[in-house]
């Protein structure tokens, strides 16, 4: 089974008692999976409070996973501003393209599996864009207009794709490792987060789930 891969932008080791229900300890993981994983790898570090007992710590990782969910679907109903102009000076906005699915996909050049799903969002972008589904790219990095519009041009990427420096921050959420991509549903009421890199088996699994 071919194992999924994305890059970290930033993993901090901070001392048990002060990650605990800290921001700092969601960022390092992607995901309530990961998130209570942390947690448990936590519960049998040395440093952990040894008072506590097995049931405690039980209830701990079920109301953290708890709260995280809460906080999650809380997110997704709120479809932020977003947008901007792409690399031919186009503006993009999500509300143009309500009644489709959005892919929008973070991305980097220095990034080795984002440059591996590219062809497969090209692909799905170019068989879908007129129907169901469009495909819009951030360039989410430190490169000049005109390196970045001669590495789509090789790479023969025709999906808009708005250049983003990572000081900018995103309307969208903060992005803590490279691909990330929000999949916004045609009614714009809900985003869905999908770190690493897409396959078309993904977008084509994510479409249906919205129809």
């Amino acid at each position: 089974m071919k194992t999924r891969r994305f890059i970290p932008l930033a993993f901090k080791n901070t001392p048990f008692r002060t990650r605990r229900f800290s921001s700092r300890a969601r960022r390092k993981n992607a995901g309530i999976v990961g998130y209570v994983k942390f947690l448990q790898r936590s519960y049998r570090r040395k440093d952990a409070r040894p008072e506590w007992g097995i049931l405690d710590r039980k209830r701990y990782i079920l109301w953290a996973a708890l709260c995280a969910l809460l906080l999650s679907s809380a997110a997704a109903l709120a479809i932020p501003r977003f947008g901007g102009k792409d690399i031919n000076g186009k503006e993009h906005h999500l509300s143009d393209y309500k009644g489709k699915m959005v892919v929008v996909n973070f991305w980097a050049t220095w990034c080795p599996p984002c440059r591996e799903e590219l062809p497969e969002l090209a692909m799905f972008h170019d068989n879908h864009k007129d129907k169901d589904a469009v495909v819009l790219g951030v360039n989410f990095e430190q490169i000049s207009k005109s390196a970045l519009k001669a590495f789509l041009d090789d790479q023969m990427i025709d999906f808009p794709v708005l250049p983003m420096f990572p000081a900018q921050g995103t309307a969208l959420g903060r992005i803590v490792a490279l691909p990330t991509s929000y999949i916004v549903s045609p009614d714009q009421s809900s985003i869905k987060v999908h770190v690493g890199p897409l396959t078309n088996e993904d977008l084509m699994r994510y479409l249906k789930s919205f129809q």
